[in-house]
């Protein structure tokens, strides 16, 4: 099972080989995303390491979460954090977003959402 870390870190190695350049990523911290943000359908169980900003829409749903910590603080678009049925809090969520989806969540509260939904 692979972490948002590994995931980021394969992606961008791709990226480099596909520019000829070679190495080993060390360490890899993508702090701002301009555009999308697909982390949905991977197993994850922790957004640890996830961008700190998305000026467009996060995903990351259909996964084994159980806590939205780590999670973007600014995403411009839409988060959908949908079909984590291990999901039990929005605390980590965003503050503001244009569209919220966590249907098939077991929430027991609604501390932690976002304050403010376009």
């Amino acid at each position: 099972m692979k972490n948002l870390k590994q995931i980021i870190k394969e992606e961008y190695q791709k990226i480099l080989k596909e520019q000829n350049q070679s190495g080993l990523i060390k360490t890899l911290r993508i702090r701002k995303v301009h555009g999308d943000f697909d982390c949905g359908s991977n197993n994850l169980t922790s957004l640890k390491g996830a961008p700190s900003s998305i000026n467009k829409g996060f995903f990351c749903d259909q996964n084994n979460l159980t806590s939205l910590e780590g999670a973007p603080s600014s995403v411009g678009g839409d988060f959908d954090c949908s079909g984590n049925e291990h999901l039990t809090s929005l605390k980590g969520a965003p503050r503001t977003v244009n569209d919220f989806d966590c249907s098939g969540a077991n929430l027991t509260s609604l501390e932690g959402a976002p304050s403010s939904v376009n």
